[in-house]
């Protein structure tokens, strides 16, 4: 087994026992592992394509750990990253999925404005992608915005 496939094996084990924990109300362990296996992607010779999925997935166990602990800032961080990795691959299902979840977070903490934005650009990746009923919910919790506070 060489080097490279050492990592990946060691990153796919960890992603697993992440969730594990994750799924065991470990959620400090589970961000402890992730962040473990961020630096082993971080190795120079690891695979780029490989890895943008990889971050993904661990950017939303951390973002899962940390909305499980209350720990809202940290996890809109990890969102963050989630959504930026979305954006790059061109996932757009999966961003205006994860966009709803983010921006009920940015609601949670009273970031109207941030919510405001992150409602409106997941309105128009479900208006897109044909989805009425995420559409319809992203209008819907528009409009419930104040628009006097939503304006940052």
């Amino acid at each position: 087994m060489n080097y490279i496939e050492e990592i990946i094996q060691a990153v796919i084990i960890g992603f697993w026992l992440a969730s594990f924990l994750l799924n065991t109300a470990r959620a400090l362990k589970a961000i402890e592992l992730c962040k473990e296996i961020l630096v082993l992607l971080n190795e120079p010779s690891v695979e780029n394509q490989f890895t943008k999925t990889i971050y993904g997935a661990i950017y939303i166990k951390m973002f899962l750990a940390y909305y499980l602990i209350s720990d809202n800032t940290n996890a809109i961080t990890s969102g963050r990253k989630f959504l930026a990795i979305c954006r790059e691959c061109g996932d757009t299902q999966e961003e205006g999925n994860f966009g709803m979840v983010l921006a009920e977070v940015y609601l949670i903490q009273s970031m109207y404005a941030e919510a405001k934005e992150l409602y409106e650009r997941t309105y128009i990746i479900m208006r897109e992608i044909g989805d009425r009923a995420r559409e319809a919910s992203c209008y819907g919790s528009l409009v419930c915005i104040p628009w006097s506070i939503s304006k940052g």
